[in-house]
């Protein structure tokens, strides 16, 4: 899955015409409850993936959606970052 705090590209059997009003439902830990967003198709790749840029994410989303992403983008950064001897 590709996330951002501003949408997210999935991967669907049923594919939506670009502008179609969505409401997705984020997965994203065992630990966590689901986040939940509306927002519409902005994007279609090939013929299995939707691009989905989130509408309306209420405050209390937002954030919990940026507490999953951190640790990644950390983690990401830190393995981008050159080794200094």
């Amino acid at each position: 899955m590709d996330l951002s705090p501003t949408g997210v590209l999935v991967k669907a059997r049923r594919i939506l015409p670009a502008g179609s009003p969505v409401r997705v439902s984020l997965h994203l830990s065992g630990r966590m409850r689901p986040v939940v967003a509306t927002g519409s198709v902005v994007r279609i790749l090939g013929g299995s993936q939707m691009g989905i840029q989130f509408d309306r994410l209420d405050l209390t989303e937002s954030e919990r959606l940026q507490e999953f992403l951190l640790p990644l983008v950390r983690e990401e950064t830190a393995q981008a970052s050159p080794t200094v001897l």
